[in-house]
C-alpha cells in the first residue's frame, strides 16, 4: 500500500513539474519586432503623440524608432523609403507607390481640410479668378489645384502659377501683411489647422476648399516577414489615439507653432469636429478603413503622379490597400 501511495505522490509531483515546465514555456516571449516609422504630417499632433505611441508599441512587443520631418516642405524620400511604416498624405503616398509598389496602404489616420484663400480686399472671389495669379503653398497640395482647374475646363499647366512655399512662411506672410498685401502671393493654399486659424482670425477669405487624406503605409515585405506586426501596431496606435483625442483641447497639442492660445480651442473645433478619429470625447469609434471618397482621392493622386512625374502605366490603388490588420486589431480591442 505504501508503494502505491508513493507512486501516486511521485506521479503528482512529476506531473506538477511537467506543468510548471509547460507554464514556463507558455510565458516565453518572442523578441520584439523592430519598427522604423516615419510620421510626415505638417500638424502639431505628431511630436505630441510620438512618446505615448512609442510606449504603447513596446507594450505590444514592437521596438520602435519614430522620427518626423523637421522640414515639412521638403520630405526626404530617399530616407523615408528605408522605413517600414509611414504616416503621410495621400499625395505623398501616391509618389511613394510610383517609386516602389512594395508598399501597402494599411489604414487612414484622418481627413483634413485644404483651402485656397485670398486677401480680404482681393478681387479674387472664385477659383476661375486664379488664372495668371501666383498661388503659394506646400507642393503636396498641387493635386487640389490641378483637379479643380480641370473641372472648370482649364489646362492645369496653363492655368496654375504655383510657388512652393512652406506653411510657416505663409503664416508669417499673412500675419505680418500690411493693407492686405501678401507680398508675392496673390492667393495661398493651406491645410488645417492653419486654414482654420486664418479663418477664425479673419485674415483672408476662402475661395475654394477640398479634403485630403492622411494614410498609414507599410512595406509589404516587412508585413510578410512579420505577419502579426501590423495588428500589434494598430492595437498600440488605437490606444494612443483614444487617449490623445480626449486631451487635445486641454493640452492644445494640435496647434500650429505660434498659434495664440486664446483661439486654440476654436481652431480645434473647426479643424476636427467632423473627424471621428479626433473626436474630443472619444465617443465615435475609430475608423482606419478608407471610404469610397478617400479611395477616389488616393486614385486621383496616383493618376496624376504616374502621368506627370514619370512615364509609367497607371495603377489601381485598390490593389495596394489592405486594412485587414487594422480591422483585426479593433476587433481584438472590442472583445477585451
Amino acid at each position: 500500500m505504501k508503494k502505491v501511495i508513493t507512486v501516486i505522490i511521485l506521479t503528482i509531483i512529476l506531473s506538477g513539474c511537467a506543468n510548471k515546465n509547460n507554464n514556463v514555456k507558455s510565458v516565453e516571449t518572442k523578441p520584439p519586432v523592430p519598427m522604423s516609422m516615419f510620421w510626415g504630417l505638417p500638424i502639431g499632433i505628431t511630436t505630441a503623440m510620438s512618446p505615448s505611441l512609442a510606449s504603447n508599441l513596446k507594450d505590444n512587443n514592437i521596438d520602435p524608432i519614430i522620427h518626423t520631418d523637421k522640414n515639412i516642405n521638403n520630405i526626404n524620400f530617399s530616407s523615408v523609403v528605408n522605413d517600414q511604416v509611414l504616416i503621410v498624405s495621400d499625395f505623398i503616398a501616391a509618389i511613394i507607390l510610383k517609386d516602389n509598389l512594395n508598399w501597402r496602404v494599411v489604414g487612414r489616420l484622418n481627413d483634413f481640410r485644404v483651402g485656397v484663400m485670398a486677401p480680404n480686399n482681393s478681387t479674387i472671389s472664385q477659383f476661375s479668378d486664379l488664372k495668371n495669379k501666383r498661388i503659394c503653398g506646400n507642393i503636396s497640395l498641387v493635386k487640389t489645384l490641378k483637379i479643380k482647374s480641370e473641372k472648370i475646363g482649364e489646362i492645369p499647366e496653363n492655368f496654375i502659377n504655383f510657388s512652393p512655399t512652406d506653411d510657416e512662411t505663409i503664416r508669417q506672410t499673412v500675419i505680418n501683411a500690411k493693407n492686405g498685401n501678401w507680398k508675392n502671393c496673390d492667393a495661398i493654399i493651406v491645410p488645417d489647422a492653419l486654414l482654420s486659424y486664418f479663418q477664425i482670425k479673419k485674415l483672408g477669405k476662402i475661395i475654394d476648399q477640398d479634403i485630403l487624406v492622411s494614410v498609414i503605409m507599410a512595406r509589404n515585405d516587412y508585413i510578410q516577414t512579420n505577419p502579426e506586426v501590423m495588428v500589434d501596431f494598430f492595437q498600440a496606435f488605437s490606444k494612443t489615439l483614444d487617449s490623445f483625442r480626449k486631451n487635445m483641447i486641454i493640452d492644445k497639442k494640435f496647434s500650429v507653432e505660434g498659434m495664440p492660445d486664446d483661439i486654440a480651442s476654436q481652431v480645434y473645433h473647426m479643424t476636427y469636429d467632423n473627424e471621428e478619429n479626433f473626436n474630443e470625447q472619444a465617443l465615435k469609434p475609430l475608423r482606419f478603413y478608407l471610404n469610397k471618397d478617400e479611395i477616389e482621392a488616393l486614385q486621383q493622386n496616383a493618376d496624376m503622379t504616374f502621368d506627370y512625374v514619370t512615364a509609367k502605366p497607371r495603377i489601381n490603388v485598390n490593389d495596394y490597400i489592405d486594412v485587414s490588420y487594422a480591422a483585426k486589431a479593433l476587433e481584438r480591442k472590442n472583445n477585451q
